[in-house]
């Protein structure tokens, strides 16, 4: 009994595609298996920005008083 029904249905398209092999998974992204050509990488870029995380800075000085604040307060 080989049938769709008894094989959990995934929610939305993330869970969907979680379940693809990769090359289809590769297909229906549009990746070649080299990687992405340049002008669909500037297509990309231009379209979701470039691909960074942005640096969260701290103040060393205030999270070194933050260790005496936990100290001193309890």
């Amino acid at each position: 009994m080989g049938s769709n029904a008894d094989k959990p249905q995934p929610k939305d398209d993330k869970d969907a595609l979680k379940t693809l092999a990769m090359p289809e998974l590769m297909k229906k992204a549009g990746i070649l298996a080299d990687g992405l050509t340049q002008a669909e990488a500037q297509k990309r870029q231009a379209q979701y920005g470039p691909n960074e995380i942005a640096e969260k800075k701290t103040n060393e000085y205030l999270k070194f008083l933050s260790y005496f604040w936990v100290r001193f307060r309890g």
